[in-house]
């Protein structure tokens, strides 16, 4: 059998010839701006579905319209050179799609500012991608009445006053790859039948406005769940995510976050005391911010809806005000479901109130709690297989032994090898992976990693402009190397050190794992106003190990 050539040569010619095809097919029209029309609003008034008007650097004053056409609009430098700013003194919308464009209808490469929204779009559903919005009024971009609405790879910056920057108003889509920041009344707001997926965002340093407004906001009707997964959360005001106002039932999924340093005078992370809708919260890792803090807040608080809790770290929301005995989680009278989450260097653990809807804390690890009598209280919550202390609580299938965190101090809750969590005993828990991704074997050990032996993860936020931290697990003395891709292979690769699943990764030589069988590598992340989604894979002695995401800058 013949290989398959991997030749310069060929990633030369296969480019070439899908060129030599297209242009046999036929392709649509580009309108240039300046060089056939003077504004794009010309250009796309000229233009047919299908064409492409491309926008040369500069600044334009003017607003937009569509007119139901779906074409592409799109700069031919970027968005750090050209600008679409607002021709008046007045609130004025900056693009408007109002005639039924689809996803087709593409809006990318541009600075939109001084707009009342920037981005508007009435029973449409465009593709915003690869724009950044300054100093507009009150939302960048407003959906209504949409299905398959895109807001895609956007930089969201410093909004005017009460700005918000994405409001999906029943309408479905997806919001991914943004970085938002400096926004007060937060990043994203879903309202009504919206069913959208929320994902791999970077929202920062927004929120607050008027004591009330949250990064993320849930108001959405019974009938929709929408899916808040994989995005970065950090330094927000009042809470990370609110689901309920309006709308007494929301369901929702919220999974793989990272919630670091959020602070709310009440709740930092999920606020839902009015909601009675279902809310799965999983695969999050919820630190608060380093001392010394005047008010944390608590991480979630769910009265009365459904609250299941799987696979989570809540760590480190003491706070200096001595009057308040901060809880980590409040559900007191709703169902609640605690199975291999994490509780360290919190003042209080759970308070469930209802023993008519009694529940067993399963398989998880409470250590270092500030009030050790109330770690888990109300009545309805009793533990059951897990490891809490130092002080025990509980009959005698718990422990109360020291975990082996890999480096608590700097947030890393991974066990070191020899750790007592790692296949204890437990009965009952329907975790399936750990908070990173990694299957969980026959016998799941206790808390929210998995220990596998061999294995890497990443510490921190990886926020544009810092130093992130590159763990490997493994035995002392083994050299590890990082490979990291953007894309995953169609399938895996069998190879004799594992199954490969990156598509041409770049390679990182980090060093060899040390005595204590832990290798940290810092590493300089270049500042960037949006993140970039980097599948990884590592090679530590002869073993690649199982793949884990890693959301890098914003």
């Amino acid at each position: 059998m013949r290989r398959r050539s991997s030749s310069p040569f060929v990633f030369a010619v296969f480019p070439m010839a899908l060129a030599v095809l297209g242009g046999a097919r036929g392709v649509a029209a580009q309108l240039q701006v300046p060089g056939n029309y003077p504004t794009i609003q010309a250009a796309i008034a000229a233009a047919n579905p299908g064409d492409t008007v491309v926008v040369a650097p500069g600044t334009y004053a003017e607003t937009l319209d569509f007119l139901g056409k779906d074409l592409t609009v799109r700069s031919s430098g970027g968005p750090l050179v050209t600008t679409i700013r607002n021709p008046s003194t007045g609130f004025v919308a900056g693009v408007t799609f109002h005639g039924g464009e689809t996803p087709a209808a593409r809006l990318e490469g541009f600075t939109l500012r001084d707009f009342r929204p920037a981005v508007e779009a009435l029973g449409s559903a465009p593709t915003i991608r690869g724009n950044r919005f300054v100093d507009n009024w009150f939302w960048d971009v407003y959906v209504q009445g949409a299905s398959a609405a895109a807001v895609i790879g956007n930089a969201f910056l410093q909004g005017r006053g009460d700005t918000l920057a994405v409001e999906f108003a029943d309408s479905d889509g997806v919001i991914a790859l943004n970085g938002v920041r400096d926004h007060a009344r937060g990043g994203v707001l879903l309202l009504g039948d919206s069913q959208v997926d929320v994902h791999h965002n970077v929202i920062k340093d927004s929120g607050g406005w008027n004591f009330y407004a949250p990064a993320i906001f849930l108001d959405t009707a019974a009938a929709v769940t929408p899916l808040v997964a994989a995005n970065v959360l950090l330094r927000n005001g009042v809470s990370a995510i609110t689901a309920s106002s309006g709308s007494p039932v929301v369901n929702a999924t919220i999974r793989d976050n990272r919630f670091l340093a959020n602070v709310g005078p009440n709740w930092s992370v999920l606020a839902a005391s009015t909601n009675l809708g279902t809310l799965v919260f999983e695969h999050n890792l919820c630190l608060g911010p380093p001392p010394p803090v005047a008010q944390v807040g608590e991480f979630v608080r769910c009265d009365a809806g459904t609250l299941v809790l799987r696979n989570n770290v809540f760590a480190r929301n003491v706070d200096t005000n001595a009057a308040l005995w901060t809880l980590a989680i409040e559900a007191p009278y709703g169902p609640l479901t605690f199975e291999n989450n994490l509780l360290h260097g919190v003042e209080q653990g759970v308070f469930h109130g209802s023993t008519a809807l009694a529940t067993v804390a399963l398989a998880s690890i409470c250590w270092d709690i500030t009030y050790p009598w109330n770690t888990l209280v109300g009545g309805g919550i009793a533990p059951a297989w897990c490891d809490i202390g130092p002080q025990p609580q509980g009959g005698p299938t718990n422990i109360s032994l020291d975990p082996r965190f890999v480096d608590p101090a700097d947030g890393d809750y991974h066990l070191l090898a020899g750790s007592p969590c790692i296949d204890a005993p437990s009965v009952g828990t329907t975790v399936t992976r750990d908070l990173d991704g990694r299957p969980r074997d026959a016998t799941p050990d206790l808390g929210p990693y998995e220990y596998v032996g061999r294995a890497h993860w990443f510490r921190g936020a990886a926020e544009g402009g810092t130093v992130a931290k590159i763990v490997a697990q493994g035995q002392p003395g083994e050299a590890v190397f990082l490979g990291f891709a953007t894309a995953l292979l169609p399938a895996p690769v069998a190879t004799p050190l594992g199954n490969l699943h990156l598509a041409a990764p770049a390679v990182l030589f980090l060093g060899s794992i040390g005595a204590n069988g832990i290798l940290v590598y810092p590493l300089a992340i270049p500042a960037s106003e949006t993140p970039v989604r980097f599948r990884t894979q590592a090679v530590v002695g002869a073993t690649l190990t199982t793949p884990v995401d890693w959301l890098v800058g914003g």
